[in-house]
């Protein structure tokens, strides 16, 4: 029995260094999880800033000119105005339906202006989204009808109201109608 003994003790003695090598590695595994956690955390919160910060610059843009309203109420007001005053002519809505206009008033590329064929022509779509105004009737000009755009941007505002100005409608007066509109 001694043999057995010896052999248990033996075992015992193995076993119990086997242990202590299992817990020196794993303090060093767990310090090396721990360290590799911090990494990460560092990482994500430095990416967190710098989405914050993006975001901020894309969403945080001043509205251009000197007009108390934002470009979305001033568009909506202005443009049907033009039409219905018969301030714009058949050059206007070719240049609005241009390439040109985009860029002039800063517009990311959407046209300000898109020939009537339906409520539901696709070409009002982008994304799943609608991009031209449906709460105001369609703008006229002789037998024609065109959809507004509903993407001016903050930037878009100075360009709009120099142009809007330059085709007869007064400051005051559209003021007053959009005014007028948000009663």
């Amino acid at each position: 029995m001694s043999n057995i003994q010896e052999k248990v003790a033996s075992f015992a003695k193995h076993l119990n260094g086997l242990e202590q090598e299992w817990n020196i590695l794993k303090k060093e595994i767990d310090g090396k999880f721990a360290a590799m956690k911090q990494t990460l955390e560092t990482a994500r919160q430095s990416n967190v800033e710098d989405k914050s910060k993006t975001l901020a610059k894309s969403q945080a843009k001043k509205q251009t000119g000197d007009f108390p309203y934002p470009v979305g109420e001033m568009v909506k007001v202005a443009f049907p105005e033009l039409f219905k005053r018969k301030l714009v002519s058949a050059g206007d809505v070719a240049y609005l339906l241009s390439a040109r206009a985009s860029k002039d008033f800063k517009m990311r590329g959407s046209i300000v202006l898109r020939i009537f064929t339906s409520e539901n022509d696709p070409g009002l779509f982008s994304s799943g989204h609608r991009r031209y105004y449906k709460e105001i009737p369609p703008l006229e000009l002789g037998s024609k009808k065109y959809h507004l755009s509903s993407q001016f941007f903050p930037e878009s505002r100075e360009p709009v109201l120099k142009w809007v100005y330059a085709h007869g409608l007064k400051k005051k007066d559209l003021i007053a109608a959009v005014e007028a509109k948000k009663r």
